[in-house]
């Protein structure tokens, strides 16, 4: 039986910290939003999210990621804008225009507002993976929200790597498949489609690199996390990446900062 990715979080979270790339975020303002709720604050969101990635996806080169405020079209949107040896950066624009108000936690690294996990598995051709993680709203604040936490993860999964602007990722996605070449679920073909997004009819519910509704928050998944990991640092030219919502689950949060303490 393939154990899932997840289940040895702390040995991830060894390899991540040994490797040399570093990941800084810069916000840089814009227009806020008039409709929020849970008060929290959006740079520490961000650099939540940056973390939940550092800890289960190696990265070899130096990233900058702005990140701000602005009219973007969908819940958030990624862009490389410029690429050196060993260094790239980009940028993340969360749409302060939604009709939906988004939810700033104030703890991003707690799942209170949210109810228990729903895991969904599927195999995709070498064994059982966890293909999504997610929690439904519990709490008044996030009911009707949007979950920025859950943006973020998504928007930094793009500029990780699963990308229109990455190369790699395009050469292998080109037949609508992540082909998995190594690690415990090496031969699994990951079904995605345009945008650089896993392919919603073809897998589980809960991913965190396919979409998002509001009144939830979802977590990393075995899909997202070995996706990831196939393309390394991203190699990017610079051009927009379209994103779409996306939700995450601080069950893992915790779990991952655990793993990292121990």
């Amino acid at each position: 039986m393939k154990q899932s990715f997840l289940a040895c979080v702390c040995a991830c979270a060894f390899s991540a910290a040994a490797m040399a790339g570093v990941i800084t975020v810069e916000y840089v303002g814009g227009p806020s939003p008039m409709n929020t709720t849970g008060g929290g604050n959006v740079s520490d969101i961000v650099n939540e999210a940056v973390y939940m990635w550092e800890q289960v996806v190696p990265n070899t080169e130096n990233i900058t990621l702005e990140f701000g405020w602005g009219n973007s079209g969908s819940a958030g949107e990624y862009t490389t804008l410029a690429r050196g040896d060993g260094w790239y950066s980009g940028r993340i624009i969360f749409d302060s225009t939604l009709n939906c108000p988004w939810f700033l936690d104030p703890t991003p690294f707690a799942n209170t507002e949210y109810g228990p996990a729903h895991v969904e598995m599927q195999n995709f051709g070498a064994g059982d993976m966890i293909a999504g993680r997610w929690m439904a709203a519990a709490a008044p604040e996030t009911v009707n929200a949007l979950d920025l936490l859950s943006v973020a993860e998504h928007e930094i999964g793009h500029a990780l790597g699963m990308s229109m602007s990455n190369p790699a990722y395009l050469q292998d996605a080109a037949d609508g498949f992540v082909e998995l070449s190594s690690g415990p679920f090496a031969g699994s073909s990951l079904p995605v489609v345009n945008g650089a997004h896993f392919n919603p009819l073809l897998t589980p519910y809960g991913s965190v690199m396919s979409g998002v509704n509001a009144g939830e928050r979802r977590l990393l998944s075995d899909i997202d996390i070995w996706a990831m990991r196939e393309f390394g640092s991203i190699t990017a030219s610079p051009e927009p990446a379209p994103s779409v919502l996306v939700l995450l689950s601080l069950a893992s949060i915790l779990l991952l900062r655990h793993a990292k303490k121990t």
